[in-house]
């Protein structure tokens, strides 16, 4: 067995297949990703992507290079940033901007001025209020593309990271059942629809084995990234050609940024992808954060103050850096008042119908807001019921 043999072996014998589809025809209109993976920009925004990966295997790398590559060509982008690690595109991105709850673009504007924005979702309130947002967001491109003649449209691509989080196939406690239907729906949409119209989802998500098969068959491309789990290993197997377990393990060895690229005729690519041009500032805590904050502490842990957790409520789960609220279906939502923007009066009522037994303290830890904030909300519930209700609540009148 001649040295290149041993080494293919020992990688799980993956090789590449050569294809058209990866190289692009014309050097001028080739995105530059990877030195084997260089293909035709109109052939990947019109067949659209989806990345598998588990986290360090390189998929925010992707997503960003991808959508600096696709700014080159000035085409519109909805980028959807769920942790803040995109902002920096806007340094190469040539119409980039930073969109964000009290400062979003419309639809019409993203297609007709060719921005490339990257969404904050994190300037959100919560993750239904950034649902909703995302939802408008797109059923605004569909609205304005459709108005288009055929002649006039252009091609945008949304970039969806998380995907695992935002389209989940299950219930999830941060998302109602009529917003996750709606999210889930509005990018079937995109995948069945939205091609004819220029829009095009790319979709990066951990695990595999979270997204229906049938959103996979509908991404022209594939990127198969590094997975360790079974499960993620066997579904990989459905689409590798000839997934042999040493095939499986160099995959579970993949480095960062290594992928198999399955291409829309099939054939498939390993590939190492370029890493991005913009900054990637890191959010992973780091050991050397502790050591400079707490080394030279000067702490009195007899001084602190202990609470007493014996009768501690369950509060509303979090999502990252983002305050907890509780959920109403949209049917449920007050009249008049903005669905994605909760405010903190409100969101006491809604805690309080839940569960009068809350004390202000309690209702400040969960909605994020000054003690005194939450006892004038508190009280001013009580003034503003008639008696009546209060026959129906006698523990919320008997706290008040």
């Amino acid at each position: 067995m001649t040295q290149t043999a041993i080494k293919r072996q020992a990688a799980g014998n993956i090789q590449p297949h050569h294809s058209t589809l990866a190289i692009a025809s014309d050097p001028g209109k080739a995105l530059q990703l990877a030195e084997n993976f260089q293909p035709d920009i109109d052939t990947l925004v019109s067949e659209s992507l989806i990345a598998f990966g588990v986290k360090g295997s390189g998929k925010s790398n992707l997503v960003a290079r991808t959508a600096e590559q696709i700014g080159r060509y000035f085409l519109p982008q909805l980028i959807l940033d769920t942790e803040r690690e995109y902002q920096s595109l806007i340094n190469l991105l040539p119409h980039g901007i930073i969109a964000t709850a009290n400062r979003c673009p419309s639809g019409y504007d993203i297609l007709h001025r060719g921005l490339q924005v990257v969404l904050d979702l994190r300037s959100w309130e919560t993750d239904e209020a950034a649902a909703l947002a995302i939802v408008q967001l797109v059923n605004e491109l569909f609205t304005v593309a459709m108005a288009q003649a055929p002649q006039d449209r252009v091609p945008c691509v949304i970039s969806l990271d998380e995907a695992g989080y935002w389209l989940p196939q299950e219930s999830v406690p941060y998302l109602s059942k009529n917003t996750r239907q709606a999210l889930a729906d509005v990018f079937h949409r995109l995948a069945s629809r939205g091609r004819k119209l220029g829009l095009t989802p790319f979709l990066y998500t951990q695990s595999v084995s979270e997204v229906v098969k049938s959103s996979i068959r509908q991404a022209g491309v594939k990127v198969l990234m590094r997975q360790t789990l079974d499960i993620d290993l066997s579904r990989y197997a459905e689409y590798i050609h000839n997934c042999t377990p040493a095939r499986r393990r160099a995959i579970q060895a993949f480095p960062q940024g290594k992928a198999i690229v399955i291409l829309p005729d099939g054939s498939q690519q390993v590939v190492q992808f370029y890493p991005r041009q913009s900054t990637h500032t890191s959010h992973t805590p780091r050991t050397q954060a502790a050591l400079a904050k707490f080394a030279t502490m000067s702490l009195d842990l007899n001084a602190l103050p202990l609470r007493d957790m014996t009768e501690a409520s369950v509060p509303q789960q979090r999502r990252r850096g983002h305050k907890a609220s509780e959920l109403k279906e949209p049917s449920q939502v007050q009249a008049g008042k903005p669905k994605h923007a909760p405010l903190i009066r409100e969101r006491i009522f809604t805690l309080l119908q839940l569960n009068p037994e809350y004390t202000s303290r309690q209702l400040a830890a969960l909605v994020g807001c000054p003690q005194n904030t939450a006892q004038i909300a508190r009280h001013e519930l009580c003034d503003t019921r008639d008696q009546g209700s209060r026959h129906e609540r006698p523990g919320l009148s008997e706290q008040c």
